[in-house]
Order: C-alpha cells, then structure tokens, then sequence
C-alpha cells in the first residue's frame, strides 16, 4: 500500500543508548588480565584527514564537548555520534543542521522521559527481573571482550609497512600436512638441520591429499593467520608449524618474484590495519576463552564436535542471477533434522555441567538467517559451544576483575533499566488510556482512499534464450496461446531451467519497469537484447492491476494501530511537555555543525 504505518514513538520510547558510547576511563582491575604478547605503538595521526569531503582543518569538535544537558545529565558529541549510528536508519534524520537538531531533540526526551519514569518509582517485576538479569549477563560478558581484546589490539606503522612489503611479491611455496604439532615442529627441525630430505618427509609424514607443490601463491589467496606466517619467509626457509583450521603445516618457500600492479601504500593502509587488528583479535579473545576453559575445567567431546560439523552446508545466503539479469537474493533458513537421540549428544563438559547438541541448536536458530556463522568445521562447532557456554563465567569474570564497576557497564545497566521503566509509562499513562471507536476507524478510512490503494502490480513470465531464432521460436508458441506456465513445466520435467513467473509491483523498480507497466498490454510478449554476454529475453505481460482500494474489513487492524500511535504519539507529547517543566534543560544548537558525524564503528 502507499502509506502503512506511523511511525511516532521510535526515537522517544527506547531510552536505551548503544553499548559502549561513553569511552570509559583507564581502571586497575583486581586480578591481572591473561599474559599478552609485546605490542608496539599506536597509528600516527595523518596529516590531512576528510570528514564527509570536507578537510578537516580543526573545525571538528572534541567528543568531549558538551552539546546539551538535562537536569544533572550531559549529552556531549560522542554520545551523539554513538546514538546517530546506533538508531535505525530508517528512522534517522539527515545529517543536516535541521536533521541533527531533530536528533538531538530526541535525545533530550529521551532523558526526560528516563528521569520521569525513575521518580515513578515503579518495581520491577519478574519478567523484568529476569531481563534484566540476562541484559547484565550480556553487558558484562561484552565489556570482558571490550577491556581484555578490543582495548588490547596495538598495530604500529612499522608492522603496517612491513605487512605491505609482503603484499609485493608472489611466492611458490611447498607444504607438508600434518595431524599433531609436535610431530610437525620435529619434522621441521630435521628438515633445518638436513637430517631427512623433503621428498621422503612429505612421503613418510604428510596426512593431506593435495601435491607437496602449492605453486605460485598470491597473499590474499591464503587465509590471513597463514599468511602473516608464512609470507615473509625468506626463499629456502622452513616455517616452524603453522596451524589452519584442523590441521598443521610446515612450509618452505621456494622463490619470489614481482607482484605487478600493487596498490599505493595509502590506498591499502586501512585493509592491511583491519587484516592485522582482526588476527590480534582472534588471539587476545583466545588467551581470554582458554583461561576461562582452564578455570571450569571445560573439555570438548571432539568426535561429537566432528559430526555436527558434517552436518551443516555451506552459507545460510547465495546471490544468484535471474533470467532478466536481476541480482536474487536466497536464504537459507533451514537446520539440518537431528534425531532425539542425535540433540542428546554431548558437545561439551566443565565442572558444573555440560552442554547438549539441542540448546546449541535452539540458540542457533534464535539467530537470523543472514547472520549465522558457518557451522561446517569442528572450530566453528566450538566457537558457537564456547560462545553458549562462556558467556555467563565471562560475566563473573567481570566481576572478578572490578569492570562490573567502571562507568561503561554502570551507564549501560542504568539505561536498560529506564528503558523498562519508561514502557511500563507510557503502557500505564498512555496505551491503557486510548481506546478508538469504529466511526473513527471508519472516517479515516474514507478520508484517506489513496492511503489503501495497492500500487500497480504486474505478472510476467521471463525467458531466456542464447539466440534470435530460439527466441523467435518461444514467442510463435506463445502467441499461439500455449501457456508460459505449461513451457515452463515442460522444461522443468525436461530438466532444465530458462526461466520464471515474476510478480512486480511499481516500487519495485527492477529491469524492464518501463516495459512492463507502461508499454506490453497483458497476452503481448517483446523480445529484448543481445546483452553483454550475447543472450536475449523473452517477455510476456501476463496480468496488470493498475491499483485497487482494499476493502476496510482488509485494513481496519492496520488503521486501528495508526490511530493508536497518533493518539499515543500526542499523548506522550503531552506528558512531555509537562515534565520538561520540572528539569533545567539547557541546548547549545550553535555547535551541532561542528559534530564529526562519522560512524565510530569505521573510525581506525
């Protein structure tokens, strides 16, 4: 329809404010954190830095820099750059002055509405009790990873140019495979010392399938972890093992040569940072994960954790392209079928417990399809039981280490508390005192015909053939009056696929919009192309609805929550209006130009 819902309460009812926007001062925790390898020092400031185009000559505020404050509460910039980002961007004013003093407007009501629902006094009932609960849970679990990895993550500009170097050259490298890393790191040593050749090494010790002769190698063809090791191996060096996935490898390089067309330094700097800062990360949330197993004494049922593995596919999304040459978008929503028997198998024990395949498998599906990690390597199987099982020592580890205390986690456990109470008030002083009468429902609806008109909708069958006459061929069948449903069956049947029934609405602006909504008349077909690729496409319109007004029995549900979230939506207004009068609120507009409005989460 061209207007569904409205959208009133988004930015005023979530009084929550994303994880982590106040940077949090320095603290000494109670216990040391897990030993950490030497790190060098921080990224030098580049000298000529643009924010949104404009060079940045100074202008740009400090995130400290005090934009509002409500009562005793200061909204300074980073807590507006955190909070811009952090909404939905559906929702989310532009980023002009007008779009950010609207934003800015939200944030305050935000706080007033926290403050008017703190002095409410209302306590908290179980269901909150037990949401609150799991919220700390997660808050603490997550600041353990901010303090002891994120924070820990050093990459110098000699390690960065040092990384480059290597982008500049290919190598042939040769490998042996092996299952233990003893054994490996036994085999390199006599390798080094000449006490055994590589051909009888590979022979006696290799556990893959491939050839010992890996070829030329480019870096990004290699998983990153390997590559680091390995790639600057000098020619006719032995690497010590290095560790994939599953197994261990020992590498000899066998010559360079020059790399052509490697990208300037500056153009690839912020790749090679990412490349570096994620595999420190991987190693300092490692040493944090070991020592949390060391302390539960937690052990993997490895052949378990095996077969799950084999148990799950590929990617959870594929792009494909359609017959019209349109990018398809599939998601894979479907687990794999376990029997009872199969969900009681045990992936993991520790001292107080142990964990099932069917609680991975329900946590697993609480996640969107679109997000799900690959569950198809045993180290994928453990990264998912590790993240199930972890999180809640993680947050006694927290604890332990006095960061349930620091400002950031204090901040974030305040706010999920307003957060709930400001729900209970509006439900209490608002939604339970709104009630819409059907004339009501009745007059918006015949007030507002445009509003529940279905767009213009087309059905058309779409072919695609390698060459003219094909083509010519499809269409006589078609006008004959043979259905492109039947065509389309008899190629299925027949084993092959050259096309499909599609169904349009106008907004959906795809291939041929002009074509099918304003030129083809429904029966009539149009042959389009060659394209790049020397193909064509056959095309018949096979309906068209140029709109309709939908029923009201159809949209009375629909308008019923409009009018709900109008009324609420003055309601609120009202409440707010009347609370502002109780705090000092005090707005310094002037400098919201001057806010770097940058994504934190893309700053290096």
């Amino acid at each position: 329809m061209k207007s569904t819902r409205l959208v009133a309460l988004g930015l005023m009812l979530s009084a929550a404010v994303a994880f982590g926007q106040t940077r949090p001062k320095a603290y000494v925790p109670k216990t040391p954190r897990p030993a950490a390898s030497p790190e060098t020092t921080a990224l030098p400031v580049s000298p000529r830095v643009f924010i949104n185009s404009v060079l940045d000559t100074g202008q740009f505020l400090p995130d400290t820099a005090l934009l509002a404050t409500v009562a005793d509460r200061e909204i300074r910039a980073r807590d507006f750059v955190d909070a811009y980002f952090s909404s939905h961007p559906e929702y989310r004013p532009r980023g002009t002055y007008e779009g950010r003093l609207e934003f800015l407007g939200s944030m305050i009501n935000k706080e007033v509405l926290g403050l008017t629902a703190l002095a409410a006094g209302r306590e908290f009932g179980f269901e909150e009790r037990l949401t609150m609960r799991s919220f700390t849970q997660r808050t603490l679990s997550n600041a353990v990873y901010q303090y002891l990895v994120l924070d820990s993550v050093k990459v110098s500009e000699e390690a960065l140019r040092a990384f480059y170097e290597t982008q500049k050259y290919e190598q042939h490298f040769r490998h042996i495979l092996f299952a233990d890393r003893a054994v490996a790191a036994s085999v390199a040593a006599d390798l080094r010392a000449r006490k055994i050749s590589w051909d009888a090494a590979f022979k006696r010790y290799h556990v893959g399938t491939r050839a010992t002769d890996l070829g030329w190698v480019t870096q990004a063809s290699l998983p990153a972890d390997v590559a680091v090791e390995i790639y600057s191996l000098p020619v006719g060096s032995i690497s010590e093992p290095v560790q994939d996935r599953s197994w261990f490898h020992v590498f000899q390089s066998m010559e360079r040569r020059p790399r052509p067309d490697v990208p300037l330094y500056e153009s690839m700097r912020k790749m090679l940072r990412m490349t570096l800062s994620g595999l420190q990360v991987a190693k300092h949330a490692e040493r944090v994960q070991e020592v949390l197993r060391r302390r539960i004494g937690m052990e993997y049922d490895t052949s378990a954790v095996v077969w799950v593995s084999t148990r799950f596919g590929g990617s959870n999304v594929s792009y494909e392209t359609g017959p019209m040459g349109s990018p398809e978008v599939t998601i894979n929503d479907t687990l794999p079928a376990f029997t009872p028997a199969d969900t009681g198998r045990v992936l993991a024990r520790w001292k107080r417990g142990q964990l099932t395949l069917s609680p991975l498998l329900k946590a697993y599906s609480d996640i969107t399809p679109v997000s799900r990690p690959l569950m198809n390597t045993p180290d994928a199987v453990k990264a998912q039981v590790d993240a199930l099982v972890l999180e809640p020592y993680m947050a006694e580890y927290a604890v332990e280490l006095g960061i349930d205390k620091t400002p950031m986690v204090q901040r974030a456990l305040q706010r999920k508390r307003e957060e709930i109470l400001v729900k209970h008030l509006f439900a209490d002083s608002v939604e339970s005192k709104i009630w819409i009468s059907k004339a009501e429902r009745q007059k918006y609806y015949n007030d507002r015909p445009l509003d529940f008109t279905t767009y213009p909708m087309v059905v058309f069958a779409a072919f695609s053939e390698p060459t003219r006459s094909a083509c010519d061929s499809l269409v006589a069948r078609l006008k004959s009056g043979e259905k492109a449903a039947d065509i389309l069956r008899a190629d299925s049947l027949a084993g092959f696929n050259r096309g499909s029934i599609q169904t349009r609405t106008s907004e959906e602006h795809g291939p041929y919009q002009k074509l099918l909504f304003e030129e083809l008349r429904p029966g009539q077909t149009r042959i389009e192309g060659p394209d790049r690729q020397g193909d064509y496409v056959v095309l018949q319109l096979i309906s068209f609805d140029p709109g309709h007004l939908l029923p009201y029995e159809q949209v009375e549900g629909l308008i019923d929550e409009s009018l709900q979230n109008i009324r609420g939506e003055q309601a609120l207004n009202a409440i707010l209006e009347r609370a502002k009068k109780g705090y000092r609120i005090v707005v310094r507009p002037e400098l919201l130009d001057r806010v770097k409005l940058v994504d934190p989460t893309l700053d290096e």
